[in-house]
């Protein structure tokens, strides 16, 4: 196992066989590995990202590259049916593959009418700072049936409360801050939707690639 990534002194750490097998058993290990040099993926993991890029072409994504060689998980979507969006149909951005994948599916499902990306604007009241903000949901989504669903693309790590560690962390603060916040915006747009007798859906990587909405 070499230096960290970056270290001017390119001598490996010398670790004993013990300290090693501590590393292995921690469930820090991933993380301490992704920063040195030598890591590489499990072959369950190499497996599991196999899989997700085929169900990601099979949805219409296709890998791009920047310069420096990686794949770009944000970008600018084409539109195949520029008019059903309703808005700029040349300023479409995703910013994860969640979304491209979503984005591809209302742009070529015959069932949607209409979509646009992050042009509504509901005011919601922030618990952190009780003032006034602007919530841009993901998508607008109206189908041929009339049903008109507002759509937040979310982790399903970031719908659920997080969970208190033994010691408070500046991450479990960062963590909760932005839950609450999270839930003040889903609160804001429930509110609009009923109001509108439209209805409003969080989708998570399982619903997404579980089963299409």
């Amino acid at each position: 196992m070499g230096r960290p990534l970056g270290s001017k002194n390119k001598q490996p750490y010398p670790r004993s066989e013990a300290v090693l097998k501590r590393l292995e058993n921690s469930k820090h290990f991933l993380n301490i590995r992704r920063h040195t040099k030598g890591w590489k993926h499990t072959e369950e993991t190499k497996q599991h990202m196999s899989d997700l890029k085929n169900v990601l072409v099979g949805n219409g994504w296709k890998p791009h590259t920047r310069r420096t060689g990686r794949v770009a998980y944000q970008g600018k979507f084409s539109l195949t049916n520029p008019k059903k969006y309703l808005g700029n149909p040349d300023q479409v951005f995703y910013r994860s593959l969640w979304e491209r994948t979503m984005m591809v599916r209302m742009d070529e499902r015959s069932d949607v009418i209409e979509w646009s990306s992050e042009e509504l604007r509901i005011p919601y009241r922030s618990p952190i700072d009780g003032k006034i903000h602007m919530y841009f949901p993901d998508f607008y989504c109206k189908y041929d049936t009339g049903r008109v669903e507002i759509i937040e693309v979310k982790p399903a790590k970031q719908v659920v409360e997080p969970i208190k560690p033994k010691r408070t962390t500046k991450r479990y603060i960062n963590e909760l801050t932005e839950y609450g916040r999270n839930l003040a915006k889903w609160e804001a747009a429930r509110a609009l939707c009923t109001d509108k007798g439209w209805h409003f859906v969080i989708l998570t990587e399982k619903e997404i690639y579980g089963k299409k909405p």
